[in-house]
């Protein structure tokens, strides 16, 4: 049976997540508290996916497998913690993977096709090159896709145009 890539990084990254949620329980249910230091950042993409998709997901499975999913239950859950943010390309309507992991990876907007170059052609530090400075802070890149595609590069290097443009 061959596993789709899609397929693989749900199943990863929810049993990722799962992980976190057991250890955040274990802690609570011991009653040690947190590290004042943040000992670490998971940051996770599933390229393509909106608020909306979880909410088609949940309506889907409940008709077809009369249950709901685990992405739902953990996104309701009041302790786990998530955020959104605005990730649109600076020259389209329709955000290209370069524009939408520059906006994760860089922070700032940049036209679809660039990675990590702003329009006016200001070269912007991804996270993984501002991290790395720091001594003692591990990082690590890891990608279902190749290493080279949009998603993940946004997040450790700048490119003012790619090949396929």
């Amino acid at each position: 049976m061959e596993i789709a890539r899609r397929d693989w990084l749900k199943a990863a990254s929810l049993t990722g997540i799962t992980a976190l949620a057991g250890v955040q329980q274990l802690a609570a249910e011991t009653g040690t508290a947190p590290a004042n230091k943040v000992r670490g950042v998971v940051f996770m993409v599933s390229d393509g996916m909106s608020p909306g998709v979880m909410t088609l997901a949940e309506a889907y499975s409940k008709l077809t497998r009369k249950r709901g999913t685990c992405w739902w239950q953990l996104f309701n859950n009041k302790a786990a913690v998530r955020g959104l943010m605005d990730n649109a390309s600076a020259n389209s309507m329709v955000t290209d993977s370069a524009a939408a992991s520059s906006a994760w990876g860089g922070g700032q907007r940049v036209n679809n096709g660039a990675i990590n170059v702003t329009p006016d052609g200001k070269v912007v530090t991804p996270i993984a090159q501002i991290l790395k400075k720091n001594p003692g802070m591990r990082i690590g890149l890891v990608t279902t896709a190749t290493v080279t595609h949009a998603t993940p590069a946004g997040f450790a290097s700048s490119v003012s145009k790619t090949a396929w443009m």
